[in-house]
């Protein structure tokens, strides 16, 4: 460049923006990866600005192997998130994976595509159904079925015992029995709350490697409130 001569202007002009602009129209998901020694931390905003991922996350196949969850709960969150979150082993204090980008709590095949989805490039896990269960009272959610569930494994051994929930009019409790045999009660839920019983029982079971599909009713001589769980999925 000759002595005097004004410097060039390297800023891109309007259309070179514009072009720059439309290469990204395709991108939903914006990731950030800052790569370390021990650990990797990724961060991932949506075309609005919202983040939808924000953790460390393993760099070797021993860490990934290590933090494989064995139970995965999919849950809709309607105070504070207002959105779908996964929990892994039940942990309800921080969910693992939040979906921001579905807020319809009634979209439920959404969010279990999307939970299949994170699951399957985090850990490899394979998701081959859902189930109905519970991670505290009145707050349902579904529990993931992969090959490293307990669940799924009791499941492939035939039906365990034949259990029984049962209201106790004289204690005002429930008793969930096995074999005619006491395994729990729960005496803070009143004979009205069939539901919620239900749901309780069904936690049970699922602590137990017992995948339960719903409850039937049936009346004793006594006609106390009393349900057989249905451990086929044929009733």
């Amino acid at each position: 460049m000759a002595a005097g001569s004004p410097a060039p202007d390297l800023r891109p002009s309007h259309d070179e923006v514009v072009g720059r602009q439309g290469v990204h129209d395709g991108y939903g998901v914006f990731v950030g990866l800052d790569v370390g020694k021990e650990g990797h931390h990724a961060v991932a905003l949506s075309r609005e600005g919202k983040r939808l991922h924000d953790a460390t996350l393993p760099n070797t196949v021993d860490q990934v192997d290590a933090e494989v969850p064995a139970r995965v709960s999919l849950a809709y969150e309607a105070e504070d998130a207002c959105c779908w979150l996964l929990f892994y082993d039940l942990e309800v204090d921080e969910p693992d994976a939040c979906a921001e980008h579905l807020a319809d709590p009634d979209d439920v095949d959404g969010a279990q595509a999307w939970a299949a989805e994170v699951l399957a490039e985090r850990h490899r896990i394979e998701v081959t159904g859902w189930t109905d269960g519970q991670l505290l009272p009145g707050r349902p959610a579904y529990l993931a079925v992969h090959a490293g569930d307990p669940t799924a494994a009791a499941a492939g051994t035939g039906p365990v015992g034949k259990w029984r929930l049962v209201h106790d009019p004289v204690d005002d409790a429930w008793l969930l029995l096995v074999d005619d045999k006491p395994h729990a009660d729960h005496d803070a839920l009143p004979a009205a709350s069939v539901d919620e019983a239900c749901q309780w029982a069904t936690t049970v079971l699922a602590d137990a490697g017992v995948v339960c599909h719903g409850w039937t009713t049936r009346a004793d001589g006594n006609a106390a409130l009393e349900y057989m769980a249905d451990l086929t999925g044929e009733c």
